[in-house]
């Protein structure tokens, strides 16, 4: 029981940080879209709120990995 309460309390000591994901203008009306680390749930919102702001964008994709269906959304909101 007490590796039980060790574990927890080791979890929640490192909190989830979110992918760091940003938009910086280009030239000739292009954006750079950039994800840099762990992908959690929640960042294909923030990724796709990003890309839907931008009418032509390079993606730049820096992760180690992380949540598998924010990764497989952000990767359909890259093909669309």
């Amino acid at each position: 029981m007490r590796y039980i309460v060790a574990g927890l309390l080791f979890l929640f000591a490192f909190p989830l940080s979110a992918a760091e994901i940003t938009r910086q203008p280009l030239e000739n009306d292009t954006d750079l879209i950039s994800v840099t680390g762990v992908l959690n749930d929640g960042d294909e919102i923030v990724f796709r709120n990003l890309a839907t702001a931008s009418s032509k964008a390079l993606v730049f994709l820096n992760s180690e990995g992380g949540d598998l269906e924010a990764g497989i959304e952000i990767g359909r909101a890259i093909r669309l």
